[in-house]
């Protein structure tokens, strides 16, 4: 999605749906974000070559900080992968905030992207970055998956490593390599290369409990999901 939190229309149909779910599943702070989000936001021009300062109404995407911003998009876009899954029922949709996976046969899942597409444009004004997607499959080639309806503009079979850099061969999916073998391999190498560069960084730190919580916190989780992996 291209700029997913601050691109969604809150004035929208889906955002009415998203009131609903937030009375019936989190009534304890409904009524907290009825006050920050019900209403639209005042945003004061200056010098903008109008009245000065001029009053723009803001009612598109999440305020800046908020701690709520993931939970309302989650909501906001809750209705529309329904529909989708609905109306693709050969396919599975896996969904975190603001990724969401689409799983099938290829040209099902094709027509299930662009269907995402029009509704998430129709419902919440927003697009999707199809540079920003990643498609993948064991059986087809890419060739083969642009016959059945995938878009030339959806990258094939690359990933990014925690250290930035790109391979090819697979996918990275909610944090795992997804591909052959070799892939897997090239992946987590490139994962554990970029823990110990990192730890050594953490070596520099001055004061050993502050270089003990940050181990504590951060760097014993990445070390625990790579074991997992």
């Amino acid at each position: 999605l291209k700029n997913a939190f601050n691109e969604y229309d809150r004035s929208s149909e889906s955002i009415a749906n998203m009131w609903d779910l937030v009375d019936t599943e989190f009534p304890e702070i409904a009524a907290h974000i009825r006050m920050l989000y019900s209403v639209p936001a005042e945003i004061l021009l200056r010098e903008a070559n109008l009245a000065d300062p001029e009053v723009v109404f803001n009612d598109t995407g999440s305020r800046q900080g908020c701690p709520f911003s993931s939970l309302l998009f989650a909501l906001t876009q809750h209705p529309i992968l329904e529909q989708v899954a609905d109306e693709f029922p050969t396919i599975e949709i896996v969904a975190f905030v603001d990724d969401a996976w689409f799983l099938g046969e290829a040209s099902a899942v094709a027509q299930a992207q662009k269907r995402y597409a029009y509704l998430y444009a129709e419902k919440l004004c927003g697009s999707l970055n199809e540079t920003k997607s990643a498609a993948f499959s064991f059986g087809i080639t890419h060739a083969q998956a642009l016959d059945a309806g995938l878009s030339p503009d959806i990258p094939w079979a690359t990933a990014k490593t925690p250290g930035g850099t790109t391979i090819t061969g697979g996918l990275r999916l909610m944090g795992a390599p997804l591909g052959p073998i070799e892939f897997q391999r090239a992946y987590l190498d490139a994962c554990v290369e970029h823990a110990t560069t990192s730890l050594k960084r953490v070596a520099r730190m001055h004061h050993t409990q502050d270089r003990l919580t940050l181990l504590r916190l951060s760097f014993s989780k990445t070390i625990g999901h790579l074991q997992r992996l």
